[in-house]
């Protein structure tokens, strides 16, 4: 998702809070695949895993995967019901462990 990223959001999320560049596509606007939780987005030629918390984010950020985070882990009222996507930058878990970019 590289080539389409817009800006910068941090968020509650399951456990922890999340930095991400956030990304302009639709997870409805992406190739699904055999698996639910995996979409193919066809700009950037990489896939896009969604979450359901900030452990499974970080997990994916330590392998450099792109996420979508529904807007009911998310926790976050600007969300307004959609799934946020893009390539997340870090994840701190409330008990204080960190991951930088």
């Amino acid at each position: 998702m590289s080539a389409a990223l817009s800006n910068r959001v941090i968020f509650e999320c399951g456990g922890g809070r999340i930095a991400m560049d956030a990304c302009p596509k639709t997870w409805g606007g992406l190739t699904p695949t055999t698996d639910d939780r995996k979409r193919h987005c066809d700009a950037c030629d990489r896939a896009v895993f969604r979450v359901t918390n900030a452990v499974e984010a970080a997990v994916r950020h330590a392998q450099g995967e792109c996420i979508a985070i529904p807007p009911s882990v998310a926790e976050d009222a600007r969300m307004d019901g959609v799934l946020i996507l893009g390539q997340v930058n870090w994840v701190e878990r409330f008990s204080g462990v960190e991951t930088d970019e």
